[in-house]
């Protein structure tokens, strides 16, 4: 027996700039969906998955510019040695 699932929708109309409508057109396209599936997970997505207060202070860090230093990928045991001696600074 098939499962059937019926989500409940209600009727919405926007107005969108029309690069903006064009941007969300090329985006749905390219994620292989339909605008309104796209313009819904990603309004979803910003409302209800908000980051943690450790996700928020690494993307602040980030976006400082602050020079994170050297991580060695030559082998397993120097990438996690070059990351720990980092953590220690």
């Amino acid at each position: 027996m098939e499962a059937s699932f019926k989500h409940s929708r209600t009727l919405a109309s926007f107005r969108f700039q029309p690069a903006l409508m064009e941007r969300l057109k090329i985006e749905a396209k390219r994620n292989n969906v339909s605008v309104n599936s796209f313009v819904e997970t990603m309004l979803s997505d910003m409302l209800y998955f908000t980051p943690n207060e450790t996700t928020v202070g690494a993307m602040k860090e980030t976006l400082s510019g602050k020079y994170a230093g050297v991580i060695d990928i030559s082998t397993k045991e120097s990438f996690i040695s070059s990351i720990l001696d980092d953590e220690e600074d």
